[in-house]
């Protein structure tokens, strides 16, 4: 018992030590990648939009139709099926008929779309790591200003021992080890000002990382920014929001297309067969439902 408690520490010691690992700007990068739920959305947002853009192209689903026609409603044979000449049980199939133009367009339409999705989903990863950067850069500045605050504080502590050497010593007065006591408190409240924001910074970067962050580590990157280099017919296919803006073009052109398309109506094919009573024929009626749009 007593070795399987220990073991049992001993893990969760270290699972303790590899949550409180510092991060560094790779892992936190990492971290809010894997675990962004705008990130999960845009990516189920994706599939949809790939799962709908497969039913576009094809025509709609057939209609079972079935009733019964010139079924009696007075008279001896009220309400009766099968011994009326003209009443008949019917069961057809309609389908609604798209033309191939139409399917062709609203496939274009439906892949559009897919690239759109697609194109939102990388805008919102580079503002995930954007925002992830930015919370990281800050925390790192943070731990250095709580660094340097510290070397201060070091500082003026041995200075207020020096002082008050230099005074029992006859070489410094009293006001100078006051004067010296004040600097070293007002440092104290700056270290403890520099430690509170390099908390918050904290927080905000797990805010982001969405696992809790203890420690950061690591050395700012330098300042590169390759984007203002390119020529304008690159940047248009390399900026996530640029290609989020062109993708938006391409829908709204290839649903204007889909919409003129409809200007013309789709035809309704049907077919149903009829069966009457036992001592008269059966019957097969063939048919075309073809709107007219009065106003288009």
């Amino acid at each position: 018992m007593r070795a399987h408690s220990l073991v049992a520490a001993l893990l969760l010691a270290g699972v303790v030590h590899a949550e409180q690992a510092p991060f560094t700007l790779d892992a936190a990068l990492q971290s809010a990648t894997d675990h962004s739920a705008s990130m999960q959305a845009a990516q189920a947002s994706v599939r949809a939009s790939s799962e709908a853009a497969v039913k576009a192209g094809q025509l709609p689903d057939p209609m079972l139709s079935a009733g019964v026609d010139n079924l009696p409603s007075e008279g001896a044979q009220r309400f009766t099926i099968g011994q009326d000449f003209m009443t008949m049980r019917r069961i057809g199939i309609q389908q609604e008929w798209v033309s191939g133009k139409k399917r062709q367009l609203r496939s274009a339409l439906a892949d559009e779309m897919v690239g759109r999705e697609r194109a939102g989903y990388l805008m919102q990863l580079a503002t995930v790591r954007q925002q992830t950067a930015t919370a990281w850069l800050n925390a790192v500045y943070a731990k250095q200003a709580v660094a340097l605050q510290q070397a201060l504080l070091d500082h003026m502590t041995h200075e207020l021992a020096a002082t008050k050497a230099s005074y029992r010593g006859a070489k410094a007065s009293a006001a100078e080890v006051v004067q010296a006591q004040a600097m070293l408190a007002q440092t104290q409240d700056q270290v403890l000002k520099a430690q509170q924001t390099y908390q918050t910074a904290l927080i905000g970067l797990s805010r982001w990382t969405a696992v809790p962050v203890s420690d950061v580590t690591g050395e700012p990157p330098a300042p590169e920014a390759f984007v203002s280099a390119l020529p304008p017919d690159e940047l248009r296919i390399a900026h996530p929001t640029l290609v989020a803006a062109s993708d938006d073009v391409a829908v709204a052109e290839a649903d204007t297309a889909v919409a003129s398309s409809e200007r013309s109506p789709n035809w309704t094919w049907q077919i149903a067969y009829q069966q009457r009573g036992g001592a008269y024929s059966n019957m097969v009626s063939i048919g075309v439902t073809i709107p007219l749009p009065l106003n288009r």
